[in-house]
């Protein structure tokens, strides 16, 4: 009878738990947690950004599957990266100081309608690609780093450019770390780019050949629990890590206290990155040459990896001819309206010990934004509304839009190829330490 009696009240108290969490799966707390829209209505709206979606969640399981099929620490890495973009966008959207763009709605989308599902695989599927192609030019782990710095801004440049021209995403109008713009792209989001990857391969590496004397991405794992211990330092910490070591020194400094220009910070940034990765070449003291060049057969350099980055850049291509940006609306979450043009909220932004400031709203008739309006929008949005329907603007001039796209996607395209084609294939074997 006892155990009967336990069984009844633990059964009882399960089903008492199972009403609580039912409840609050069908409250605004599932909303806020993730929520799911119908691909035909984006299809409607957006088809670029609706295709945009299958080849990012297509990649990061390609990347997923590549990471389980060679084991060793490929794995690890691959959550590295998703820990990482689960950092970084949190904090993008919830830290008032960087809170400055919004995403548009798709068809799963998380925390609170802010991170698309394609956006938080993005992460392990760009830069777990980019890490996995330059591991195979074995070079110093000094230089590695900014190696993949500056892949990752090959591929991510004309996905940014048709990305904010399409209306996948819309940034803030007025917030002065991102106001300095071409083609209506942030020069910080390269600093982003290259920073961000940089400090992840560094925390990557350095973790690993701290705790294991060994940071070679093919060494089998010989403790789980360092290995844990690797991926949760390098997610969280390349963040702050990218802040600290570039943005404040080289950004913040320059671009706040000095008045440099953001496109000249970028450059500058670039044209370092471009020299170590060079010096770093030069200096190679391990035989990278194919199997194929010294006499042995080798396998096809052409994989998954290799087929993602391609229809990357041919998908970026295509756009550029076929989108039609004047026709595409994006209903979702916004900069917040204000009607009061002459009297606009500012908002203030603390960097490196000085305080400026951006409008809080934005007013439509004094609106600086060319690549989106609301010439399809009957329904002007009311006061303080952050929910509503913006529309895409046509090509100020198509051909050099089509000029930097195509140019981008071809030099990333023969890039990739010689950093795949000439360069060292994966080990076959997993080695242990």
């Amino acid at each position: 009878n006892y155990y009967l009696l336990t069984m009844e009240t633990t059964l009882k108290a399960a089903s008492e738990y199972m009403v609580i969490v039912e409840q609050w799966w069908y409250s605004q707390a599932r909303k806020d947690l993730v929520t799911f829209r119908n691909p035909l209505e984006i299809w409607g709206e957006n088809p670029s950004f609706l295709l945009c979606e299958f080849v990012f969640l297509i990649w990061g399981f390609v990347t997923f599957r590549h990471a389980l099929h060679h084991r060793g620490r490929y794995f690890w890495l691959w959550l590295a990266a998703l820990l990482l973009g689960l950092v970084t966008e949190s904090v993008s959207y919830f830290v008032p100081n960087v809170d400055n763009f919004w995403h548009a709605q798709s068809m799963i989308i998380l925390l609170k309608q802010r991170l698309p599902l394609h956006i938080f695989l993005f992460y392990p599927a760009v830069y777990y690609t980019e890490i996995v192609c330059v591991s195979r030019l074995k070079l110093s782990p000094y230089v590695e780093p900014f190696v993949v710095g500056l892949v990752d801004v090959i591929i991510d440049f004309p996905f940014d450019v048709m990305g904010v021209k399409l209306l996948w995403w819309t940034w803030h109008e007025t917030d002065p770390n991102i106001y300095d713009r071409t083609y209506f792209v942030p020069w910080t989001s390269y600093i982003f780019h290259m920073s961000f990857a940089s400090s992840f391969v560094i925390l990557h590496h350095l973790t690993r050949y701290l705790l294991t004397g060994n940071h070679r991405l093919e060494y089998l794992p010989n403790s789980t629990f360092v290995e844990i211990v690797c991926f949760i330092l390098t997610g969280v910490f390349a963040f702050p890590l990218a802040v600290v070591t570039q943005f404040m020194p080289l950004y913040h400094i320059l671009h706040d206290l000095n008045g440099v220009h953001s496109e000249v910070v970028v450059l500058l940034l670039f044209a370092a990155y471009v020299v170590i990765a060079w010096i770093g070449d030069r200096h190679r003291e391990v035989d990278t040459k194919p199997a194929a060049a010294k006499g042995r057969p080798r396998k096809s350099w052409f994989d998954g990896l290799t087929m993602m980055l391609l229809i990357h850049f041919v998908f970026c291509i295509l756009l550029v001819w076929l989108a039609s940006p004047e026709h595409i609306q994006s209903t979702g979450l916004h900069q917040t309206v204000t009607h009061n043009c002459s009297h606009m909220k500012k908002e203030s932004i603390q960097t490196v010990g000085i305080e400026l400031e951006r409008n809080a709203s934005v007013c439509f008739s004094h609106h600086r934004e060319a690549y989106y309006d609301l010439h399809c929008n009957r329904n002007i949005p009311s006061e303080g509304a952050n929910w509503y329907t913006i529309c895409g603007t046509p090509y100020s001039n198509k051909a050099e839009y089509a000029a930097v796209v195509i140019g981008f996607s071809t030099l990333g395209l023969f890039v990739l190829y010689q950093l795949l084609s000439t360069a060292a294939p994966l080990p076959r074997k997993i080695k242990k330490q």
